[in-house]
C-alpha cells in the first residue's frame, strides 16, 4: 500500500504589505494588505484595517512604527492569557 504524502495547509495568500500612518493628532492608522504569491498587488484583499489614537507615543522611526504595530496586532489577534 503506498504511503500517503502529509496534508499541508494551504494559503491562498503568499505575500502581505502593511501601511502605517500617524497623523499630527497622534491618530496612528494601519492597514494590511494580501495577495497570492504571483499576482498583482491590483488583485490584492485587505485582511485588517484599523486606528487607534496614541497622542504621548509620537513614533520618530522604522523601529518605532514596528514596535507599535507588533503589540497592537498581538493584542488584537492573540489571546489574553492572564
Amino acid at each position: 500500500m503506498p504511503k500517503k504524502s502529509p496534508i499541508r495547509a494551504q494559503s491562498n495568500y503568499r505575500q502581505l504589505r502593511l501601511t502605517a500612518t500617524q497623523e499630527r493628532n497622534g491618530r496612528f492608522s494601519y492597514s494590511i494588505y494580501a495577495k497570492p504569491l504571483n499576482a498583482d498587488w491590483t488583485q490584492h484583499t485587505c485582511l485588517l484595517r484599523a486606528h487607534i489614537d496614541i497622542p504621548d507615543f509620537p513614533l520618530h522611526s522604522t523601529e518605532d512604527v514596528v514596535v507599535a504595530l507588533v503589540a497592537i496586532l498581538e493584542g488584537q489577534f492573540l489571546p489574553d492569557l492572564t
